[in-house]
């Protein structure tokens, strides 16, 4: 969600709207692009759309352009994808846990689990 529109997935196909519901636009749709099969989930981050996807080359992180339709892929082949802050976290080639940061538009490479800091002191590890 942004201030002024609501982003969703449905029937993999991404879609637009106003706060309220109305005036409805069709972004993207998932048998448009040959290299993806299914939309699984969405992202918005400093107004830029990054797509959950599916396809050839197995879960991939996409950043999705509206104005003309193009998609820039950021990660594949990756696992347990999870948005956190400013960052997205994965496991990568089957062990490596990796971090793209949305600020730096960085991959950084971890040596072990990243906790983020709103649930580092919940506890959780």
């Amino acid at each position: 969600m942004s201030k002024d529109s609501l982003y969703y997935v449905h029937n993999n196909c991404v879609f637009k709207s106003d706060l309220n519901g109305k005036n409805i636009q069709k972004l993207l749709s998932a048998k448009d692009k040959k290299e993806i099969e299914w939309i699984h989930g969405i992202k918005l981050y400093n107004n830029e759309i990054y797509l959950l996807a599916e396809g050839d080359e197995g879960n991939t992180i996409f950043r999705f352009y509206p104005k003309n339709k193009k998609m820039e892929k950021i990660a594949e082949d990756i696992r347990k994808p999870c948005f956190s802050g400013d960052n997205l976290y994965y496991i990568e080639y089957g062990e490596i846990i990796l971090c793209f940061n949305f600020v730096s538009f960085q991959q950084m490479f971890t040596q072990s689990f990243c906790v983020p800091s709103n649930l580092a002191s919940s506890g959780i590890q």
